[in-house]
């Protein structure tokens, strides 16, 4: 029954993982909230494979492998997708507003003119 149950969740995780995906290429434009949403996309569907394969193999020194792992995944996902941000943010990123169009930082390291939108015009 464990066996069952334990392939249950992998599963779960991998249709969450998948649906993330599909779901921030089609809706989502903006370059801080594709990388928020693939922070969470990966943290919670590596947990959830991970708490599968885990109940899968029982206790054992495997399963302690996978929740040191986890543990990593855990601290260092949402870690580095905070500094990946924090970095384009500092380089001048674009954001896209509700209206659909391109804004500048105005707290970014370069100037207004000095770079230009992705898609010509911006505000």
């Amino acid at each position: 029954m464990i066996y069952i149950f334990s392939y249950v969740i992998m599963s779960l995780g991998i249709v969450f993982m998948l649906f993330g995906v599909i779901g921030l290429f089609r809706r989502n434009k903006d370059f801080y909230y594709r990388i928020l949403i693939a922070c969470k996309i990966d943290t919670v569907g590596m947990m959830t494979i991970g708490i599968g394969l885990a109940l899968r193999h029982g206790f054992s020194f495997f399963t302690g492998k996978i929740m040191l792992i986890l543990l990593i995944i855990v601290v260092l996902n949402p870690f580095v997708a905070h500094i990946v941000a924090g970095s384009a943010k500092k380089a001048g990123m674009w954001t896209v507003c509700v209206d659909g169009n391109y804004h500048y930082d105005s707290q970014s390291a370069f100037e207004p003119g000095e770079i230009e939108p992705p898609d010509g015009d911006g505000a």
